[in-house]
């Protein structure tokens, strides 16, 4: 129960820094055409999975705190019953790590697949964006071309 105690607060306090690491910011291009700047803003389906790996190791955390006061708090039996006392901690703690370990696995997992899904998504709507972008500059620029064969046209029949 020591162990567990001890692996499970661990296991909670890597998970609270690691959800300090995660970066919630991505990038939104800008549209020059419509004056729409460039900017950086946080992704709110981010922000939320941080917020959630960070409760679950503040959960895990506290998990183990009560572990280790339950394994401090009661004395292990005297005699031959200790041994077994101690191996069904150790059994306990190596079922908890492996619990523990495959939970947090698959739920990265799961985050990694949500955001792979999510950047599809993006890179989909930025790839629209820029044909839009692309094909609002080509017409302008066939237009302004058109004028100014009209204008060389009607200045070159003038001078006539």
């Amino acid at each position: 129960m020591i162990i567990a105690g001890w692996i499970l607060a661990l296991l909670g306090l890597a998970q609270v820094v690691y959800s300090g690491t995660l970066d919630v910011s991505h990038f939104v291009e800008g549209n020059r055409l419509l004056g729409i700047a460039p900017s950086i803003v946080a992704d709110p389906d981010l922000v939320a999975q941080r917020s959630m790996i960070h409760e679950a190791g503040c959960a895990t955390f506290l998990a183990g705190a009560i572990f280790l006061a339950a394994a401090y708090l009661k004395p292990a039996p005297t005699g031959p019953e200790a041994k077994s006392w101690t191996s069904m901690g150790a059994i306990a703690a190596g079922v908890l790590v492996l619990a523990a370990a495959g939970g947090f696995g698959a739920f990265l997992y799961g985050l990694h697949t949500r955001n792979a899904d999510q950047r599809l998504l993006e890179e989909a709507q930025m790839k629209n964006v820029k044909a839009e972008a692309t094909t609002s500059a080509q017409s302008e620029a066939d237009r302004r071309a058109r004028n100014e064969a009209e204008a060389a046209k009607a200045s070159g029949g003038a001078a006539r």
